[in-house]
């Protein structure tokens, strides 16, 4: 970039304001755009302070940490893992939370009913209050659920095409077209 000098002069002058040192650059000639001057200003800003440039993570989305939390650890990249870790080591809430949801994953997973309850009692007493609140509003099915080997995941499954196959005919189907259709499908 031909114009670094003058960034570099002005910079060392004390202009740390990125709209500014473009709007100076293109009086000179610059025909670059705003966002070239302030990447270059934000880098000048991390290399003067690089306490913060190593600090410096970037936050996953809601969506993304949700997945973090709930998943594997051992699919974290090394990037989520220090960030996860450097979060839990600021939140000890969201280290429990970390923690309640494994230990529910691996309880679903391997049909543990016997720790149910021990886990809803620190459930309950954490911010998975309200879940720990509904799985307890039906216990008797949670413990079935984990305590039988029998799922009705393949029924849901035939009902979720049905209704796939009812909807995408938009009320052309009468039931003979309709078995038709599900015969085919």
């Amino acid at each position: 970039m031909p114009y670094v000098a003058l960034l570099e002069r002005r910079w060392a002058e004390g202009c740390r304001n990125g709209a500014q040192l473009w709007r100076e650059t293109r009086e000179a000639g610059f025909r670059g755009g705003q966002r070239v001057v302030t990447e270059w200003v934000t880098r000048q800003r991390l290399a003067s302070q690089p306490e913060r440039a190593a600090s410096a993570l970037a936050a996953p989305s809601r969506q993304r940490l949700a997945l973090l939390l709930t998943g594997d650890p051992a699919d974290w990249t090394s990037e989520e893992r220090l960030y996860l870790e450097r979060l839990f080591s600021l939140s000890p809430e969201i280290a429990t939370l970390h923690d309640l949801a494994q230990r529910f994953g691996r309880m679903v997973r391997q049909h543990g009913a016997d720790d149910l309850t021990p886990w809803l009692a620190e459930a309950l007493e954490s911010d998975l209050r309200s879940f720990a609140e509904g799985l307890r509003q039906d216990l008797a099915a949670v413990w079935a659920a984990l305590a039988t080997p029998w799922s009705n995941g393949q029924t849901e499954g035939q009902i979720t095409r049905l209704k796939l196959i009812k909807r995408s005919m938009y009320g052309r189907a009468k039931l003979d077209l309709l078995r038709i259709r599900v015969r085919a499908a």
